[in-house]
């Protein structure tokens, strides 16, 4: 039976009619831009409505790619602060800017290591409460899916300051172990990031 298949196999892919073959030749010395790897820039900022972009209007940082100090840098860390928004639904300037911003990274051939957070101030410890958390993450969603395609990962965020998991008023400060609130945060973030997408936790314990 094995050599029966092989041999139908053989003559079924033998009778595609293949008109070109492409050839190509080792390469190991030229260096080239991987989108999903090398050395990243953080780029942060309290978002408002009145300014609500991260990367729209501070394309110059791109400029040295070509050529220049970033010539091989494809990935970006963008940390979206809604500090303003801890209570409340996020505006749909927030949500349009941020698929602006997913927009300059698509036009620069850069994706991003993404996060959000709510304080970015160690005397600042409150952080949105799980139910907000939820809210915003099934405002975010449909954006998220949309933007897979730029979004190499998004790291966990939302807990703590700079959404590090830590620092907590609503999380608990205990070294980094799991309690209800956290897994619902987690539970909900990995059911809103698309599939293929994967979801960074800076302490998994």
């Amino acid at each position: 039976m094995k050599k029966f298949f092989l041999s139908l196999l053989f003559v079924a892919t033998g009778c595609l009619g293949y008109a070109d073959r492409v050839y190509y030749t080792a390469d190991d010395v030229t260096v080239f831009p991987n989108p999903e790897r090398g050395f990243t820039e953080e780029h942060n900022k309290v978002v408002t409505v009145e300014k609500p972009y991260i990367l729209k209007g501070n394309e110059n940082w791109f400029n040295a790619v070509e050529g220049g100090e970033r010539a091989n840098m494809r990935l970006i860390v963008l940390l979206y602060d809604f500090k303003r928004f801890k209570d409340v639904e996020l505006p749909e300037e927030i949500l349009n800017a941020i698929d602006t911003d997913m927009q300059v990274l698509r036009d620069k051939g850069f994706k991003c290591v993404l996060r959000f957070a709510y304080t970015e101030s160690e005397s600042d410890i409150v952080d949105a409460t799980p139910d907000w958390v939820e809210k915003h993450l099934h405002q975010l969603k449909p954006h998220l899916e949309s933007n897979a395609d730029v979004i190499y990962v998004l790291e966990a965020g939302f807990v703590g300051v700079w959404g590090e998991w830590y620092y907590s008023q609503n999380y608990g400060n205990e070294t980094q172990h799991l309690n209800e609130n956290r897994r619902r945060v987690i539970d909900t973030l990995l059911t809103t990031m698309p599939k293929d997408r994967f979801v960074l936790f800076r302490y998994p314990m």
